[in-house]
């Protein structure tokens, strides 16, 4: 189990989010361990193939993190 990352765990996504692109690196564990279970969960079910819903669980946050810098409120 992971340990808590304090007051980050309260803040919304976006504000996640803004804190990872000021260098949090705990913001962005924050914001991927968010969502970790459910869409890894549905990724597994969606492809049948645990080592596909890896490759594209690892790709989606690749994405998430490029593209963090172009959110807008």
């Amino acid at each position: 189990m992971n340990p808590p990352l304090g007051h980050l765990e309260s803040l919304d996504d976006l504000t996640l989010l803004r804190h990872h692109l000021a260098g949090d690196l705990d913001a962005f564990e924050v914001f991927l361990r968010r969502y970790q279970a459910p869409l890894y969960g549905f990724l597994v079910r969606f492809t049948a193939s645990c080592s596909l819903a890896d490759d594209v669980f690892q790709e989606t946050f690749l994405k998430v993190h490029k593209a963090a810098a172009t959110l807008h409120d």
